[in-house]
């Protein structure tokens, strides 16, 4: 378990240092006019929210917890997903719709054959189905 402040502190940080280092600089101008950057400002504000969350992550609040399970869960999906996507030019949608989405459904608590057959077969078969045989539109 790891206390919640401290996990947005850090995550906090880590906005406040891409913003600080990469986003900012890449999205400002140097001007030769003026007595202060374009820079400056935005400087200033990602300066302030990581001095925040420095400072939430030194000096707790509350003593709420977090269980990263559901977390490292939703992530796992979401690469599986990646992956999925992915592997559409590689193998086509034919060949990766269906368990892709009998996964998804499964990992989701899906039990019921019909939802699995319809959600699982139908639905992936008939979008193929109507894009290429009545949309004449192919899909990878």
């Amino acid at each position: 378990m790891i206390q919640a402040d401290r996990l947005l502190g850090l995550l906090a940080c880590l906005v406040a240092a891409l913003l600080m280092w990469v986003v900012i600089p890449a999205q400002t101008s140097t001007a030769s006019y003026g007595s202060t950057s374009p820079a400056m400002f935005p400087l200033i504000g990602a300066a302030a929210v990581g001095i925040g969350a420095l400072w939430l992550m030194i000096a707790p609040r509350s003593g709420a917890t977090i269980d990263l399970r559901p977390a490292a869960r939703a992530i796992g999906i979401a690469l599986l997903g990646a992956a999925g996507f992915g592997a559409l030019d590689w193998l086509g949608y034919v060949w990766i719709a269906s368990p892709l989405v009998l996964t998804l459904m499964l990992l989701a608590g899906q039990r019921n054959p019909l939802w699995l057959v319809a959600g699982g077969i139908a639905a992936p078969l008939g979008i193929w189905a109507i894009f290429v045989m009545v949309l004449d539109r192919p899909l990878p």
